[in-house]
C-alpha cells in the first residue's frame, strides 16, 4: 500500500531571492504562512505587514483556509510572496 506524501517540496520566490523548501501539505494556506515566517527571519528576510502566498507554477487561486492538499500542487511548483499595498 502506497504511503500518503506528508510534506511536499517548493520553490519560493521572495524578491530576488529563490528558496528551495520541504512544507507539510496537510496545512491551510494561512498556517503555511506562518510556518514560513522564521524561516524567512532567520535568512534574513523582511515581510511586509500585509503579504500573501501565490502559486505561480500553475497559476492558482488558493484560499487560505484551504488544506496545501486539496489543490493540484507537486514537487517542484513555484511559490511566491506577493507583497500588497497598505491602505491607510
Amino acid at each position: 500500500m502506497a504511503k500518503k506524501q506528508e510534506a511536499i517540496n517548493i520553490e519560493l520566490k521572495t524578491g530576488n531571492q529563490l528558496l528551495d523548501l520541504r512544507v507539510p501539505k496537510y496545512v491551510t494556506v494561512s498556517r503555511l504562512k506562518t510556518l514560513l515566517v522564521p524561516i524567512l527571519q532567520a535568512k534574513h528576510l523582511v515581510l511586509p505587514a500585509s503579504w500573501r502566498l501565490v502559486q505561480t507554477t500553475k497559476h492558482l487561486v488558493m484560499d487560505e483556509r484551504t488544506l496545501i492538499a486539496n489543490y493540484p500542487i507537486a514537487d517542484g511548483d513555484r511559490f511566491e510572496i506577493e507583497f500588497l499595498e497598505e491602505t491607510k
